[in-house]
């Protein structure tokens, strides 16, 4: 028992620190990105917001990211869609986007109050 009880302790061990984590996952060989941050600007006009994220802890550094608001991306805040009209400056969002075409394209973005 004590056998068994170490050779699946080791297992798990070896399966752990070798195991890869990845901030994006993969996505129809496109990497999806994750940020979160403040809108620190909105273009209604243009279909895009800018999102202000923290980039490295603990050396403070941010990061603007402009992404671009398509006809599939889902936006939405306390658990209702909503349009890129109904988001304010400074709100805090989690976003998810994919690089296409050296722009990057927002697939979903939820406002936090």
């Amino acid at each position: 028992m004590i056998k068994y009880c170490t050779v699946v302790l080791i297992l798990i061990l070896v399966t752990l620190t070798h195991s890869t984590c990845y901030s994006a996952d993969s996505f129809d060989e496109q990497d999806i990105g994750t940020a979160e941050g403040r809108i620190s600007a909105i273009d209604t006009f243009k279909s895009t917001i800018t999102v202000k994220s923290l980039m490295s802890y603990p050396v403070i550094a941010y990061n603007d990211i402009a992404l671009l608001i398509g006809p599939n991306t889902k936006i939405m805040r306390s658990g209702s869609a909503i349009s890129i009209f109904d988001i304010t400056m400074g709100s805090h969002a989690n976003v998810r986007y994919v690089d296409k075409d050296g722009a990057a394209e927002a697939l979903s973005i939820k406002i936090i109050k």
